[in-house]
């Protein structure tokens, strides 16, 4: 028989932060599910969807610690082959970093 300590689940694959150091202090950065598969139609998309999904994701009202690593996923979008995938980064880009309150815009600049 298996002990309860070897049946581990693994957990879903947005529940895992790609960059986390280890710290006690510090937050882990978890995007919800429909984030990311706003973030895929975007990157993947017809058209339309991603219009949609970049005015969603510029509509969103998060912690900055969320909007930050937001913009960090967005920001590899930029590099992308294909226009349309730019294009709508960009706009999610211009409208999460609406929401990123002053204080840290300025430390930012």
């Amino acid at each position: 028989k298996k002990s309860a300590k070897n049946c581990k689940r693994s957990r879903p694959e947005w529940d895992r932060s790609d960059n986390v150091e280890a710290g006690a202090d510090e937050q882990i950065c978890l995007q919800k599910p429909h984030t990311l598969r706003l973030l895929k139609l975007i990157e993947e998309g017809t058209l339309e969807h991603a219009r949609i999904a970049a005015s969603q994701l510029a509509s969103l009202d998060a912690s900055p610690i969320v909007l930050w690593d937001l913009l960090g996923r967005l920001q590899a979008f930029l590099c992308s082959p294909q226009w349309s995938t730019r294009l709508h980064a960009s706009l999610a880009i211009q409208g999460v970093a609406q929401h990123i309150p002053p204080s840290d815009q300025r430390d930012f600049l």
